[in-house]
């Protein structure tokens, strides 16, 4: 199973669509609610389902920008993941297993900032508001 989103008035062609598959898509999302206001993200009721729910374009322009301020150079989800990598180091008697685990969820954010939320902020800024397909 895949989510299509689909831009309702794209400015360009990053704004027509945006697709992941399913394990991807819920990964986005879990992210997007843990660096966005959820207030705005509630503004779509159902984000992981394909009934044509989603944002409009004042939505997606601010939830492009918040996301912004969080992968930026300065951002906060870069620092985060900094201190995460130095809490690693910090903690050599941890057990192997609780180093591979806390290093998998660096890893997964350090993936998020790096491709993932990058794109999604591309397509928020072109789409115009967006339907989940």
């Amino acid at each position: 199973m895949s989510y299509d989103l689909k831009g309702k008035h794209p400015k360009d062609m990053a704004g027509n669509e945006f697709s992941r598959d399913n394990r991807e898509w819920c990964l986005l999302v879990d992210t997007l609610f843990n660096l966005v206001d959820n207030n705005l993200l509630r503004r779509c009721q159902y984000w992981v389902s394909s009934d044509g729910d989603g944002l409009n374009e004042a939505d997606c322009l601010e939830t492009a920008k918040q996301l912004q301020a969080q992968v930026g150079p300065n951002g906060s989800l870069l620092k985060t993941i900094e201190r995460f990598n130095g809490y690693l180091k910090d903690h050599p008697a941890w057990s192997d297993e609780d180093k591979e685990v806390f290093h998998n969820s660096i890893a997964t954010l350090q993936y998020m900032a790096d491709s993932e939320l990058p794109e999604f902020i591309v397509f928020l800024n072109n789409c115009g508001g967006f339907e989940i397909c």
